[in-house]
């Protein structure tokens, strides 16, 4: 004897809200506020703080700060500080970000880039990856533009630090 269920879209409505909530405690989020954003899955979260272009990793699970207030440097210049020994900041810089759904052999999650043009001509990219259910992040880092005039045309990068404080 086969049961057939009396209201069969219903039953399939059902399953489909069950798979879509499944998903969305997977989901990977990223929350604009007026200085910082963040992106975050069940397992990690990274604050940005937008006015000094340094970020947090959290675990979310139980709150510990695991890196704080670091930020992207290379030979010694970072995405707002032109001088980090005597901490001058670009006051002309250009501080965007933009977000992006990504699938790959790691998973999906979304790749959130900070974008800062600097006035010297240095656009600064960093870049943090945050996949559904996985308890990491992937950093990344590039520069662009390179138009300064005490470098030569091409530039030998001695340090190149993803995470410094």
């Amino acid at each position: 004897m086969q049961l057939i269920p009396r209201f069969p879209s219903l039953t399939k409505l059902s399953a489909l809200c069950l798979a879509a909530t499944s998903l969305a405690t997977q989901a990977v989020e990223i929350v604009e506020k007026p200085d910082s954003v963040t992106i975050e899955n069940k397992f990690v979260r990274v604050e940005l703080n937008l006015k000094t272009s340094t970020y947090n990793i959290v675990d979310v699970r139980d709150g510990t700060v695991a890196i704080a207030n670091a930020h992207a440097e290379v030979d010694g210049l970072g995405s707002l500080l032109t001088d980090w020994t005597n901490r001058r900041y670009d006051p002309k810089s250009k501080l965007t970000w933009t977000a992006k759904e990504i699938s790959d052999d790691l998973g999906r999650g979304k790749t959130l880039t900070l974008n800062n043009l600097r006035s010297d001509g240095m656009e600064f990219l960093t870049t943090f990856t945050v996949r559904e259910g996985k308890g990491f992040v992937a950093l990344g880092l590039a520069i662009l533009s390179i138009i300064r005039s005490d470098w030569p045309a091409y530039k030998q990068i001695s340090a190149f630090f993803q995470i410094a404080s």
